[in-house]
């Protein structure tokens, strides 16, 4: 898996800020004050006292000044003042400071091949001038809620559990940002864009971070999204399995889809019909086959990149067969990816959520279906928008329409009531406090005036008006909805994910068992407002540990021990992470293996 980030500063630094200092120089040197960056080679050299003297010598600004991963300081100075410092013998370098960013926004060959970019309704321009205005589901590993290239309403999570637990369920995988980014992610000049740039999209978690879940956890986030299908118009299930029986899971997507909610599943990877292969094989869902396209462009022309295939024709992986109704980009998509990231990955899992972009952008704009005859209606209308401009080389004689967005007449869908208002609004929270502030005031309303403002907080809590404040019990992300009413009596709603306070720490631990002897690594863990400051492991048989990583020799008994990591962050908050070790003695010495 090849990994693009977004680097604004470099890696591992760690900067110690000083009050800027700045003199009156017994002579200032002339010129103009330029920024400039100071390495010292001298251990002994206090930085801030070198900085001190140059300031004092030559005039300037001190900036940051550097004492652990490096030592120096940044400084502006004039160019004679530089010249000075590098007549510094503890001075080693000293260099023009430059401005880093983030990446520019690239547009990934999925979403050039799918006809988005050819379509002027969409804008796809690195401006954030058109958001489609419709939900989807993702039903995944998770979304990262923190993402700034994603718009996460709302988030569950029903894995390993009796219930589905609303405004939790992170991304410890990467599988299902990056399938949220191919469907929606925003067009705002960073990363990368969707099929349906800025559409709101519901985190549905039932996979863990071995990208694996329990049916039951999986037809209870179908449920889940049932629930909300007055809310959410797709749902996209880039996940399956082989020969097995799924009656319960059958059911729930039967059930959804009569509520209205399009599914747009994966085929699979097992290269063969896709019959078997469940939820592709339910009737009711809109099931996705993988092309091989390297450019974004058809001609078949290309030549591969991130892994070997034939530019234009059906992914080497893909499945195929009469039940696959339509196929979208799944080779080398970027997209993006947990804490921040972005990430190339091939699949049918990359190529459904192009699908699902598409549909969101069938049913925008109030032009969700409400039955199970207009979801039918929805997938054939992808069908028949598709194109016939590559190679089904499969051997099923059966070549599925590729998927094709160009129509400016049915991509997206317009406007099913104008004189309906819009809902919109804006938040202002902190990891210093658990108060937020909200503000409709960019809500508007084409033909009238809204009269009436209501608020869902996320945790039971609800209120009116234009502005309001809210306090939350504890730290967390929590889906916010706001509905407005106009004169008429028209509604109209808005939902986002906020974040209020500072959020413990999340720990996850793996490790592998030699013999006896077992190694631990919990770096894994993570927190989402710094870093993960000690980390503790008791092993289960009495002895414990510190550290990112732990080994431990097991002794000679068959018994299986309860290993647990405990892990702080900077704000002194915990969280713990639970497996198991299971030992078999053999002659003198034991056999253990981890269970997660």
């Amino acid at each position: 898996m090849r990994t693009i980030k977004a680097l604004i500063t470099g890696a591992g630094l760690a900067l110690a800020l000083a009050a800027p200092l700045s003199a009156a120089p017994a002579s200032a040197a002339p010129g103009p004050l330029a920024d400039y960056v100071v390495l010292l080679g001298d251990a002994n050299a206090d930085p801030a006292a070198v900085a001190a003297h140059h300031v004092r010598r030559h005039g300037g600004h001190t900036g940051h000044v550097y004492r652990h991963a490096l030592r120096g300081f940044s400084a502006q100075l004039t160019p004679a003042a530089a010249e000075a410092l590098r007549r510094d013998p503890r001075v080693t370098s000293i260099q023009p400071d430059h401005l880093m960013s983030i990446t520019d926004q690239a547009v990934p060959t999925g979403i050039r091949r799918a006809g988005a970019v050819a379509n002027p309704n969409l804008k796809i321009n690195g401006v954030e001038d058109y958001t489609a205005d419709t939900d989807i589901a993702i039903i995944d590993t998770g979304i990262d809620a923190g993402h700034p290239d994603l718009t996460v309403a709302a988030r569950t999570d029903c894995l390993n559990t009796t219930i589905c637990r609303d405004n939790t369920g992170p991304d410890d995988h990467g599988h299902g940002s990056h399938v949220a980014g191919t469907a929606a992610a925003r067009d705002n000049g960073i990363g990368v864009t969707g099929i349906a740039p800025g559409a709101r999209l519901w985190s549905v978690k039932v996979l863990n971070a071995q990208g694996s879940g329990q049916l039951s956890g999986v037809a209870a986030g179908v449920d889940w999204v049932a629930a909300h299908a007055g809310e959410i118009e797709v749902a996209n299930m880039s996940l399956g399995c082989d020969n097995c029986a799924t009656d319960a899971l059958d059911q729930a997507i039967a059930g959804a889809v009569a509520k209205g909610v399009v599914f747009v599943v994966a085929a699979g990877n097992n290269r063969k019909d896709a019959r078997t292969f469940s939820p592709a094989n339910h009737p009711d869902v809109v099931t996705v086959s993988a092309l091989a396209d390297f450019d974004g462009a058809p001609g078949g022309r290309a030549a591969s990149t991130c892994r070997a295939d034939q530019d234009d024709t059906l992914a080497d992986f893909s499945n195929f067969g009469p039940l696959v109704e339509i196929a979208a980009p799944g080779t080398c998509i970027l997209s993006t990816s947990r804490n921040g990231g972005y990430a190339t990955l091939s699949g049918t899992s990359m190529a459904a959520p192009h699908v699902a972009g598409a549909a969101g952008l069938l049913t925008a704009s109030g032009h969700r279906a409400t039955n199970r005859d207009q979801v039918l209606s929805i997938r054939q209308r992808l069908i028949d928008t598709g194109s016939s401009d590559w190679r089904d080389d499969s051997g099923d004689s059966i070549r599925e329409p590729l998927l094709n967005v160009t129509s400016t007449q049915d991509y997206p869908a317009g406007s099913a009531d104008p004189g309906r208002p819009t809902a919109s609004f804006t938040s202002s929270c902190s990891t210093a406090s658990l108060t937020c502030s909200f503000d409709a005031g960019s809500s508007t309303d084409p033909d009238g005036t809204i009269t009436r403002y209501t608020w869902d907080f996320g945790d039971g809590s609800t209120t009116t008006g234009k502005t309001a404040s809210h306090t939350y019990p504890r730290p967390g992300y929590y889906s916010v909805l706001l509905t407005v009413t106009d004169n008429s009596g028209k509604t109209n709603t808005a939902r986002r994910l906020v974040k209020a306070g500072d959020l413990p720490p999340t720990a996850a631990l793996s490790g592998r068992c030699q013999s006896s002897s077992c190694t631990f690594d919990g770096r894994g863990s993570s927190d989402e407002e710094g870093a993960i400051t000690s980390y503790r492991w008791d092993f289960g048989d009495g002895s414990t540990g510190s550290g990112a990583t732990a080994a431990h020799a097991y002794p000679a008994a068959t018994a299986t021990y309860t290993i647990r990591l405990t892990v702080t962050d900077s704000a002194g908050q915990s969280a713990a992470a639970t497996g198991r070790v299971r030992c078999t003695k053999v002659v003198t010495t034991a056999i253990c293996f981890i269970q997660p």
